[in-house]
C-alpha cells in the first residue's frame, strides 16, 4: 500500500481523474464553444479546418436527438453524461440547416434591396443578377405549388414560413 505521506504527495499533484475519452470530449467541446463565440455560426462541413469540428458537433447533436426521440433512452445509453448533455444544450447551437440559413440570408438581401431601391432586382445588372435569379426561382416554386393540387411547401423545397 501507500504511506500517508505518499497519498498526500500524490493528491498534491492534482492528477486529473477523468478518462481519456472524457478529456478528449471536453477538449472538443471547448473548441466548439470557442468557435461559436468567435465566428457566431456553426462550423462548416466543407471547410477544411472546420470539417472535424463540424463532424464532432453533428455526432453530439445526433446522439441527443436519438435520446429525445426514443422513449427509455437516457444519457448513458447514448454515450454522454448528463453534464455533457447540459453543456451542449447551454451552447444553443443554431439548429437551422445550411440551406435554411442561406435562404434566410438571401431573403434578407432581397428585402433590403426592395426597401433601398424601391424596385425589383434586374436580370441584366451585374450585382443584381444573382438576387434576381434567386427571387425568380422562389416565385416559380410558389406558382408550381399553387398550380399543382396536392403539392405542399416541402415538396417544392420551402417551409411554410418561407412561402
Amino acid at each position: 500500500g501507500l504511506t500517508e505521506e505518499q497519498v498526500k504527495r500524490l493528491a498534491a499533484l492534482q492528477i486529473p481523474t477523468a478518462s481519456t475519452a472524457e478529456l478528449r470530449w471536453k477538449q472538443r467541446f471547448e473548441e466548439l464553444e470557442t468557435f461559436l463565440r468567435t465566428h457566431g455560426r456553426r462550423p462548416k462541413q466543407n471547410v477544411g479546418q472546420e470539417r472535424n469540428l463540424y463532424l464532432w458537433m453533428n455526432r453530439q447533436q445526433k446522439k441527443i436527438r436519438q435520446m429525445e426521440d426514443t422513449p427509455g433512452l437516457d444519457c448513458s445509453s447514448i454515450g454522454l453524461t448528463e453534464e455533457q448533455v447540459k453543456r451542449l444544450a447551454a451552447l444553443q447551437i443554431p439548429t437551422a440547416s445550411t440551406a435554411e440559413l442561406r435562404w434566410k440570408q438571401r431573403f434578407e438581401e432581397l428585402e433590403t434591396f426592395l426597401r433601398t431601391h424601391g424596385r425589383r432586382p434586374k436580370q441584366n445588372v451585374g450585382q443584381e443578377r444573382n438576387l434576381y435569379l434567386w427571387m425568380n426561382r422562389q416565385q416559380k416554386k410558389i406558382r408550381q405549388m399553387e398550380d399543382t393540387p396536392g403539392l405542399d411547401c416541402s415538396s417544392i423545397g420551402l417551409t411554410e414560413e418561407q412561402v
